[in-house]
């Protein structure tokens, strides 16, 4: 995945989030309004920027909406002089090529997340596009997925849904509302999920040496 499609996914969770640079990469945390699920990014991306900044996310969404797909952009930084020094507006410069947009940043109030350290029981591997159909299955039945021993299911007022697999004893709950967003139909693309009996969920997509998306998702518990 390229950087586009990865902000894209990451849109459907949060509007808003902070961007560091390091020269060398892009990383991203936030959660969700709701506090139910963490965003997790770390792409390989090399820029003159070192620094944190606020930005909106369907801005940016749209800017890589008009540039080259496949490419990665340039991405500079530069303030705009207000009338004292604590109105400038420091703004990001993207371009592809010869197109180029400019983004205005803003500072973020909130502390950057925590990242917890999980303790995983159970893990299975998918191809994403086989993962997501499972999930739109599910979502046609019911609110949330049942992640057990004998594989899916989900349960719903009219209909029940099931997909047997052999997975891990471990069995926990989660919503398919989110899963939704955070699960692609790329068919190229392999996607790992952790879990453990009523424990938070963590879907990862890697490519070693290029990105690591992370979604951790906060299990529904009866």
């Amino acid at each position: 995945m390229k950087l586009a499609d990865i902000l894209k996914v990451i849109k459907k969770i949060v509007n808003e989030a902070r961007l560091v640079f390091d020269k060398e990469s892009l990383k991203i945390t936030a959660m969700d309004p709701a506090n139910v699920s963490m965003v997790i990014l770390d792409y390989k991306l090399k820029t003159n920027i070192e620094g944190s900044y606020g930005i909106n996310l369907l801005g940016l969404c749209l800017i890589f909406k008009h540039f080259e797909k496949n490419k990665d952009p340039e991405i500079e930084i530069f303030k705009v002089p207000g009338s004292r020094p604590e109105y400038d507006i420091t703004k990001l410069k993207i371009r592809n090529g010869n197109k180029f947009f400019n983004l205005n940043t803003f500072q973020i109030e909130e502390k950057e997340p925590k990242i917890p350290d999980l303790k995983f029981k159970a893990e299975a591997t998918f191809r994403s596009s086989n993962l997501k159909k499972i999930i739109d299955a599910a979502y046609d039945v019911s609110e949330s997925i049942v992640i057990h021993e004998g594989g899916m299911s989900a349960k719903g007022d009219l209909l029940e849904f099931g997909c047997e697999m052999v997975m891990f004893p471990a069995k926990a709950k989660y919503s398919l509302e989110y899963l939704q967003k955070m699960i692609l139909e790329d068919e190229g693309i392999d996607i790992k999920l952790e879990w453990s009996d009523d424990y938070p969920l963590r879907i990862t997509y890697e490519e070693v040496g290029k990105y690591k998306l992370q979604f951790i998702l906060a299990p529904r518990v009866e």
